[in-house]
């Protein structure tokens, strides 16, 4: 279970952290909110949809038709797809919004086997501010949060345009049909009859492209039951000891392209 604790010099002047070398912390997670910033890219190997908590929905993209299971991975904790979601190029850190406010407080993830006193990195320079490596990370996240505002605004909009409707999913793995459930995604039928003041109001909050990206992005839906038989083949060679875990941390990571 996750702690995340917000960094200060009294919690983290004496600690050091290092960078993830496996995506072995995303084992257990099959779908996870992404922002317009990174749909271009995110297209290219996810599936988008919406999930829905009382009136509110949620952009997120799909890992897996399993709940508790994320396909994109192997058994080693190396991303077997071609984007991997900015919710999780930040790991161990996190913007945690407080309480009652708008604002946002960086914090990292003590249980996450990645601080400790004796190796890493520090968090601090020595004149007491965030080290150039922490405030790169607290950056990329603040930019994400920023965009997701932006995000929220365009779902807000598709959603009173009535362009969001149920999408049952089913998929075969194997043997057995799976459904996904509570899933939604954007009417194209009633997107392309759309009259000229509601689709003007969609270009103005940047609901459009947000809008043509899910349903460019629904096909993906397939690979699941390929990256089953990927995850597969890979955990054979697994136990016959030819696989390792080991990923290489890089300034890219903490981009959106």
């Amino acid at each position: 279970m996750s702690n995340y604790v917000p960094v200060s010099q009294e919690n983290h002047a004496s600690k050091l952290w290092t960078r993830f070398t496996s995506y072995s912390f995303t084992a257990s997670t099959h779908l996870v909110p992404v922002v317009a910033a990174e749909l271009t890219n995110a297209i290219k190997s996810l599936s988008l949809a919406f999930t829905k908590q009382g009136n509110a929905y949620t952009l997120v993209c799909l890992l897996s038709p399993i709940a508790g299971q994320n396909l994109f991975i192997d058994i080693a904790g190396r991303w077997l797809g071609g984007y991997v979601p900015s919710f999780f190029r930040g790991h161990p850190f996190s913007l945690v919004r407080i309480s009652d406010t708008d604002t946002f407080q960086l914090c990292v993830d003590e249980a996450s086997g990645l601080i400790s006193e004796t190796d890493g990195e520090q968090f601090f320079d020595g004149q007491g501010q965030l080290s150039k490596a922490v405030a790169d990370v607290k950056e990329f996240l603040t930019k994400v949060e920023n965009n997701r505002a932006a995000t929220e605004l365009a779902v807000s909009a598709l959603s009173d345009a009535e362009l969001i409707i149920p999408w049952p999913v089913k998929i075969k793995i194997d043997d057995t049909v799976m459904n996904i459930p509570n899933l939604y995604r954007v009417d194209d039928g009633k997107l392309h009859a759309l009259e000229d003041q509601t689709f003007l109001h969609l270009r103005k909050t940047q609901a459009l492209p947000l809008a043509y990206a899910q349903l460019f992005s629904m096909p993906n839906i397939g690979l699941f039951p390929k990256l089953a038989q990927i995850k597969k083949n890979l955990a054979a060679q697994a136990g016959a000891g030819r696989i390792k875990a080991s990923i290489e941390f890089d300034d890219d990571m903490i981009r959106f392209s």
